[in-house]
């Protein structure tokens, strides 16, 4: 694909590209690669990527459309000047990864690269498009609201190390199978509309913040909070062996639910962690009435950063669920 002005050129990533590749995206990296750890595990991943048999395997399973990841890119000749990773959910297109380099900005390669996705998401029948910005990251979003996106949640990000015990609480939260339909059903639906419509909750994940910040060969489990026979909180905890830090993934519903009883909620996932050696705890949660920071806050974690989740259909007119 050229791009406006017939200069850039937009197609997917090749083997001679990633010497340039990797210094555009490093440019990226941001106080969300630092809390996340995402910067190492793309480290990881980028001298993967170097060793022939590994780049032919990724190639083969994309060319096969087994792998559900395309990493594209903005060239001008050889070198990449612009960088956007596109995976592809049931609904949706998430964009990720997105990176200009510092020498071409103001030139709309971005704005290309994000063109280039949508057409490439519409091709495999996507119907929305979605990617998470650095809520502090005013230009970015800016952008992103000039194309069509539009802001539907805000999440906070707490980080600290792994405390050493758990709260003293009546209340215990249960571990559940990894698995459980009825949990997972009950994650989905307390999601708002605006978020459940394009990045359902799934047994894979019952947020999509686990598919962009899940470390590499991670483990992980799931517990619940009820309130008798009804469920008010469900937790993912996830951990990644390889840079030691742990996940935890809350979805609640109830906004009158206790400090203490989120407490009850997070400890024994925190716990988990701790056993398994973790030196980093990472607790995403959405923003909204449920007071997460006077629940964590006792644990030692504190805000990290905040980030926003923004969609858009892929039709540029017309009803996007058509």
């Amino acid at each position: 694909m050229i791009g406006p002005g017939g200069k850039v050129q937009y197609r997917e990533l090749r083997r001679a590209d990633l010497p340039s590749f990797e210094h555009v995206i490093r440019q990226a990296f941001g106080r969300f690669e630092e809390v996340t750890g995402s910067g190492q595990t793309v480290s990881r991943e980028l001298a993967s990527l170097r060793k022939l048999p590994v780049w032919t395997l990724v190639r083969f399973l994309q060319a096969i459309r087994i792998a559900n990841m395309r990493i594209l890119v903005g060239t001008e000749g050889q070198p990449v000047i612009g960088t956007a990773v596109l995976v592809s959910y049931a609904k949706t297109g998430y964009i990720g990864g997105v990176a200009t380099d510092a020498a071409a900005r103001g030139r709309g390669v971005a704005t290309g690269l994000m063109e280039y996705a949508r057409s490439l998401a519409g091709a495999q029948g996507r119907r929305w498009l979605a990617l998470d910005v650095e809520s502090e990251n005013a230009a970015a979003i800016r952008l992103y609201r000039r194309i069509g996106y539009q802001d539907v949640a805000r999440f906070n990000w707490f980080v600290g190390p792994p405390p050493a015990s758990g709260p003293a609480s009546g209340v215990v939260a249960t571990e559940v199978p990894f698995k459980d339909r009825a949990t997972v059903d009950w994650a989905n639906a307390a999601l708002p509309e605006a978020i459940r419509g394009p990045l359902p909750a799934r047994v894979s994940g019952l947020t999509h913040l686990e598919f962009i910040a899940r470390p590499q060969k991670s483990q992980r489990k799931m517990w619940r909070l009820a309130d008798g026979a009804r469920i008010v909180g469900v937790v993912r905890g996830i951990y990644g062996p390889r840079v030691r830090l742990g996940f935890v993934f809350p979805i609640v519903a109830d906004a009158t639910v206790s400090p203490a009883s989120l407490q009850a909620l997070v400890g024994p996932v925190m716990e988990w962690h701790r056993t398994l050696g973790a030196t980093k705890i990472v607790v995403a949660v959405p923003e909204s009435a449920i007071d997460w920071e006077g629940a964590v806050a006792p644990l030692g974690l504190s805000l990290g950063v905040r980030t926003t989740l923004m969609v858009r259909p892929v039709a540029t007119t017309g009803d996007p669920s058509a």
